[in-house]
């Protein structure tokens, strides 16, 4: 466009997408702290696994479109933080990963 010409805006026509509203649309962000243990608390997670122990629950969670924040533990325990979508219910998703 030339610098000396100004745009003319025009009348909408009707039926145009311009004269429609926009959607208002909602966002969510769900960010979750699980704690998963081992049964009776027994020290069964090792340092041998613990990497590809973490990497299967990532995996889980990007399965159930979910995004894992941090995973960590010790022997007896593990800490998830994960981002889950509103479609998933939270019982679900814990049943998942705790399989």
């Amino acid at each position: 466009m030339d610098q000396g010409r100004q745009r003319i805006a025009q009348k909408p026509r009707s039926g145009d997408s311009t004269t429609k509203k926009p959607i208002m649309g909602a966002f969510t962000k769900l960010t979750y702290h699980v704690v998963f243990s081992t049964k009776y608390r027994a020290r069964l997670i090792r340092d041998s696994f613990r990497e590809r122990l973490y990497e299967y629950i990532g995996g889980t969670s990007r399965g159930l479109n979910g995004h894992s924040i941090e995973i960590g533990g010790v022997d007896d325990h593990l800490h998830l933080l994960v981002n889950l979508p509103p479609t998933i219910a939270v019982s679900n998703a814990i049943r998942d990963n705790g399989e």
